[in-house]
């Protein structure tokens, strides 16, 4: 993406890499969580991380859907 409209792309290239950043945050904590299950350190509940992981998918659609 360009840095068209004084700027305005590159705000919503660094909201769009913001979003991604935090989507593979909340997958990592999902990888985490999956090992120490694995282990058997942990008893598996990621339902946080993947309610983070769909309302970041949603808020990047509508950044995409904004540029």
């Amino acid at each position: 993406m360009s840095k068209e409209n004084g700027g305005g792309r590159d705000l919503g290239d660094r909201l769009i890499c913001r979003i991604l950043g935090e989507i593979q945050a909340s997958a990592f904590d999902v990888e985490a969580a999956l090992f120490q299950f694995r282990e058997g350190d942990k008893p598996l509940d990621v339902r946080a991380e993947l309610a983070d992981i769909h309302r970041y998918t949603e808020l990047l659609i509508a950044a995409v859907r904004d540029e």
